[in-house]
């Protein structure tokens, strides 16, 4: 995939990558999954940027609509659940929050997305043994699933 990256359309690339990492998730191959949730991020940052160089957290909080900003919410979402098979947890929490304020900016505050989105926040955060924060991010999910019944 590598050898054609440079000729196709940057977020051509990043689809691609995303949809084959779905795929190796759903396999249960969640590295495999992973190096090609972070080709995506690389080849949305492409595109955010021009380049690869740069700060590119930075520049997605700065070029709002540079990107799909759902496909980003999707590839990020999506690592933070490979990391959270892998009991990388820290690492889930950094890619569900990065998800997180991508729908929130994209979506609104109050969306399905984002409710799923916090339960998943609150499953790491069980898992970290972490339960005042647990209970916080299920509670406000389950709240706004209601709100939006």
């Amino acid at each position: 995939l590598k050898s054609i990256e440079d000729g196709w359309d940057s977020d051509g690339v990043a689809q691609m990558y995303h949809r084959v990492g779905l795929i190796y998730f759903d396999r249960g191959e969640s590295d495999l999954a992973l190096d090609h949730f972070w080709h995506a991020l690389r080849a949305k940052k492409r595109r955010a940027l021009g380049s690869d160089q740069g700060t590119y957290w930075a520049a997605l909080h700065e070029r709002v609509g540079t990107c799909d900003e759902e496909d980003l919410a999707s590839v990020l979402f999506c690592m933070g659940l490979a990391h959270q098979e892998r009991c990388e947890y820290e690492w889930a929490m950094a890619s569900l929050g990065e998800a997180l304020v991508v729908q929130r900016r994209h979506l609104g505050p109050d969306h399905a997305d984002v409710a799923q989105t916090l339960l998943h926040i609150g499953a790491v955060h069980a898992r970290m043994s972490e339960m005042n924060e647990s209970q916080a991010a299920y509670s406000r999910a389950r709240n706004m699933q209601r709100r939006l019944e």
